[in-house]
């Protein structure tokens, strides 16, 4: 019916309600990777592997009770997040902030 698979929910269903174009997450993650040179490199690497997941998975995959997941999956560790991020509060500005480009 609708080829939605690799769109969010918002998009489908904005699709459907006003026949908006579908947006494929993988889209969206590029548009979000034109920005990420204001980061230093072990932020853009992390950042690129959350949107590697969110073009994955899905926008679940953006909800802040998954960074710590995220972290783990990354780098094994949170101490090795800490050493290549920054401390805690840094590292979910750092999430949250992707996010709101």
């Amino acid at each position: 019916m609708i080829h939605g698979e690799q769109s969010d929910l918002f998009d489908v269903l904005a699709h459907i309600a006003y026949s908006a174009p579908l947006v494929a997450r993988a889209h969206r993650a590029q548009a979000v990777q034109i920005d990420l040179a204001t980061y230093n490199p072990a932020q853009q690497d992390f950042l690129r592997f959350v949107l590697d997941q969110y073009v994955r998975t899905g926008s679940d995959e953006l909800d802040t009770s998954k960074l710590s997941g995220l972290l783990h999956l990354k780098y094994d560790a949170l101490a090795d997040a800490r050493a290549a991020l920054g401390d805690v509060p840094a590292i979910r500005q750092l999430f949250i902030g992707m996010q709101e480009r």
